[in-house]
Order: structure tokens, then C-alpha cells, then sequence
């Protein structure tokens, strides 16, 4: 039951990263420049609350110098990246297993 929970939240997760893709490239193709929407931008349109939440919690646990190099860096990242990376890690976590034969 827990598979099948991962799974399914994963598959939601990749298709999101997929429509966040698709809505990249067209904003490309409209600029005519690679342009992509970063994960705190998405956040922060999403849930503002939480996303400034997370930011003081963060910060509050972490030293600086980790919080540049990760946390920024991980917001600063391509939503569909992003998206796409956990979407296949749940993918795969909630794969069911093949038996030896």
C-alpha cells in the first residue's frame, strides 16, 4: 500500500515537472532565449507561507555558509528539474521488487 502511495505521488510529481517543462518552452519560445522558471519563484507563487517558513527555518539551522551553497542553489533550480529528479526518486522507491528466481 505504501508502493503504491509512493508511486502515485511520484507519477504526480513527474507530470507536474513535465507541465512546468512545457510552460518554460514556451516562455523560451516567445523570448527567444532559454529562460526557465526557478523552484522558489514556483514556491512562492504556490505557497508564500510556507516557502518563508522554510527560509527561517533554514537559515535559523543552518550555518551561512551552507545555506548559500545549498538551500540558495536548490531554489535557484529549475522547477521542472527539480520536479523531474524527485518525481523519478519516488518512481523508483515505490518500484516493486522482482523476486529471485
Amino acid at each position: 500500500m505504501i508502493a503504491f502511495v509512493v508511486r502515485t505521488l511520484g507519477l504526480v510529481l513527474f507530470a507536474a515537472s513535465f507541465v512546468a517543462l512545457v510552460a518554460d518552452g514556451v516562455k523560451s519560445l516567445s523570448a527567444d532565449a532559454w529562460t526557465f522558471t526557478p523552484l522558489g519563484a514556483t514556491w512562492g507563487a504556490a505557497s508564500p507561507g510556507s516557502l518563508a517558513a522554510f527560509t527561517s527555518v533554514a537559515k535559523a539551522a543552518t550555518p551561512a555558509y551552507l545555506w548559500e551553497a545549498v538551500a540558495a542553489a536548490f531554489l535557484a533550480a529549475p522547477t521542472f528539474a527539480v520536479g523531474g529528479l524527485c518525481g523519478v526518486a519516488l518512481l523508483v522507491a515505490g518500484a516493486k521488487r522482482r523476486r529471485g528466481r
